[in-house]
């Protein structure tokens, strides 16, 4: 009797042990949205290292600029140049007086007399331009690093690969190529989505004060001030009101004065315009917004671009968004509705724009990254997917006369966020729509 029960402990000892180890290992495998994303984006970088390798490099072109350039970080640079002058607005800068307040803290390292949009090149061959240029992007990719590590809610190793993915992602690549400071007013939104619901009022103040910041650098993340009015913060609404006044007006002080505001409006619409018509021989290949892509794909099936109808139907996504966030209840997809809003709403928005979209992508993945792979989440993540990963895979609409052509990376990056903007009004639609029909049955 005692041999059958030390026998029958003994296979109950070895399932045990056998189960225990079936749990690690489907913990260490575990199929969940996370994971997903994680190797599908290594898969695509991995085949993208491959296909420009196999090219001799030449595949890489598909993710960098390669029509006519002028010099290292030409956007930063070209913005360096502006800050120089009295008033940057006499030679078509764009970019509030805050923006070129900050990027003029470059000339502290760079001597010589650099003052027109023509000494860009000139100005890139300085060993100190190239040196202060690296330093403005190792301090704000540092900065990056710290929100990574600090609000995403992954493990230390899916933290350490979202950098990665983030550093070789199309659209940073794009955005370093071009020198575009974006990537200031991106950790300045990244801190404002972070703290603006906070609890802590010291952390809501910060939060205010980073909403201003990242719209007088570039104006368009205003948009995200919604937020506060959605959750009925008036009062943090007024004072970000108030902040941002003062940090897009009082630099003009020092950039050609308050009347330059206007000059600066102009330039914005001017370019917009050129843009949009082509004047500027620019091209379709790294733009992504809804008149650039489905224009693109008018074109080839009817041979007209049919500009003035998409302008129209963006203002009616614009429209329809707003009030799908009064319906959409998780934060990641509130802020992914307006991360799409300010990367299509103007016609000169870059693929270096998308670079927005990675705060909304943690807010995911700190949200349903350990769900199981299934349902609409599929979708969602395919989509973040398309975004980032880099496919230097060639063009695929062609336009005579242009730098740059509607290549395959570009257009599946666009077509991603046009897509993933559709479902989240939608989806944010039918909710709005089911709370009034509550309200209503309860009056």
């Amino acid at each position: 009797m005692i041999k059958k029960q030390t026998k029958d402990s003994g296979q109950n000892r070895i399932i045990n042990e056998q189960n225990s180890t079936k749990v690690k290992i489907d913990k260490r495998f575990e199929y969940n949205i996370s994971n997903l994303f994680y190797i599908s984006m290594f898969v695509l970088i991995g085949l993208a290292l491959m296909v420009i390798t196999l090219s001799k490099g030449e595949a890489f072109k598909y993710l960098i600029w390669h029509g006519e350039t002028y010099g290292i970080f030409p956007d930063l640079v070209e913005s360096v140049i502006h800050a120089r002058n009295g008033n940057p607005y006499e030679v078509t800068a764009i970019y509030p007086a805050f923006a070129y307040c900050l990027y003029g803290l470059l000339n502290i390292f760079i001597p010589g007399v650099y003052t027109t949009s023509m000494d860009i090149q000139a100005m890139s061959d300085v060993p100190s331009t190239i040196v202060a240029c690296c330093i403005f992007f190792m301090f704000f990719i540092s900065a990056i690093t710290y929100c990574i590590c600090y609000f995403s809610k992954e493990s230390i190793s899916k933290k350490v690969m979202l950098l990665f993915i983030f550093l070789v992602s199309s659209p940073f690549i794009f955005m370093i190529e071009r020198g575009n400071t974006v990537i200031a007013a991106l950790v300045a939104l990244f801190i404002y989505l972070m703290y603006y619901d906070s609890e802590d009022k010291i952390k809501q103040e910060i939060a205010l004060i980073a909403l201003a910041v990242a719209t007088a650098l570039k104006i368009y993340p205003v948009i995200f001030g919604l937020l506060l009015l959605i959750d009925k913060k008036y009062k943090q609404a007024y004072k970000c009101c108030i902040y941002g006044i003062i940090l897009f007006v009082v630099p003009f002080i020092f950039m050609g004065g308050i009347r330059a505001i206007p000059q600066m409006i102009s330039n914005a619409f001017s370019l917009n315009t050129n843009t949009l018509t082509g004047n500027t021989g620019f091209g379709y290949g790294f733009k992504v917004n809804l008149t650039n892509t489905l224009g693109c794909i008018l074109y080839q099936l009817t041979g007209n671009y049919y500009f003035k109808a998409l302008k129209l139907l963006v203002c009616f996504l614009v429209v329809l968004s707003c009030i799908a966030l009064f319906g959409t209840q998780e934060k990641w997809k509130k802020v992914a509705i307006l991360g799409v809003i300010i990367i299509i709403i103007p016609d000169f928005s870059w693929i270096y724009n998308v670079i927005y979209m990675f705060v909304p992508l943690i807010f995911f993945l700190n949200t349903n990254g350990k769900q199981k792979i299934r349902g609409i989440n599929i979708i969602y993540i395919v989509l973040f997917i398309l975004q980032f990963a880099p496919l230097p895979y060639g063009d695929i609409f062609k336009v005579e006369g242009v730098y740059n052509n509607m290549n395959i990376g570009t257009f599946f990056s666009s077509l991603s966020l046009i897509i993933m903007l559709g479902l989240l009004v939608a989806e944010g639609l039918l909710c709005f729509i089911r709370q009034r029909k509550l309200v209503n049955k309860k009056i």
